[in-house]
């Protein structure tokens, strides 16, 4: 297994590379309301916070994010890393968010990117999806497991 996990990360090409990258800060990063996704890189440009504390999960989402052309902030695999990423107060275009981080809820840190206006998607296989609809109702549940094409769109669609 271990050499699966080598092989992808060797190929993998950095997370701030785009196919218009310039020297300055923030170059080929998309605006607000600015649509940069191709049909090969819907989420290009785009910062995406990614939440999940299953690490063979987290990092193949991490890996098909960045083929998708997001910067990927994170893998967070535990409730505090993910408060950290959300305090530093970067900008975050979205977010992957696991419910259940091995016995916490991450409603904290929803709480905080529904407060900021940011699109967040629950990816969960043991939440109340009314409940969460209830509380969120911004937010889109995917039940696990689903193909990672599907969170990546749901991603695209909600930053359309």
């Amino acid at each position: 297994m271990l050499s699966t996990v080598s092989t992808v990360t060797a190929t993998r090409r950095p997370t701030n590379w785009t196919d218009d990258a310039q020297d300055e800060p923030g170059a080929g990063r998309a605006q607000p309301g600015q649509a940069r996704g191709t049909a090969q890189q819907p989420l290009l440009g785009r910062r995406i916070l990614l939440v999940e504390d299953e690490a063979m999960l987290a990092y193949d989402l991490e890996w098909s994010l960045g083929e998708a052309g997001a910067e990927v902030l994170g893998p967070a695999l535990t409730l505090a890393e993910a408060q950290a990423i959300v305090d530093r107060q970067e900008a975050i275009d979205a977010a992957i968010l696991d419910v259940d981080l091995a016995g916490r809820t991450v409603f904290p840190v929803a709480r905080k990117l529904a407060a900021a206006g940011v699109p967040f998607v629950f990816h969960t296989g043991h939440a109340d999806r009314a409940g969460l609809l209830a509380e969120f109702p911004e937010a889109r549940v995917i039940l696990k497991p689903q193909p990672t094409q599907r969170l990546i769109a749901a991603l695209a669609e909600m930053l359309d």
